[in-house]
């Protein structure tokens, strides 16, 4: 399961440089795609967790 949200897990530390990557680790596959989906079109990294929950 792990490795399955590896890609996502790099993808969110491209975007966001130097966060703690830590608190990502516990959230599913799909919430992880959703937050580098709402990365990628700008959104903050307080803002992309908070929509990937919804």
């Amino acid at each position: 399961m792990i490795q399955e949200k590896e890609p996502a897990l790099q993808k969110i530390k491209a975007i966001y440089g130097d966060c703690d990557i830590e608190q990502f680790r516990e959230l599913s596959l799909n919430q992880l795609e959703d937050i580098v989906k709402y990365a990628e079109r700008g959104a903050s990294i307080s803002n992309a967790i908070k929509l990937s929950r919804q």
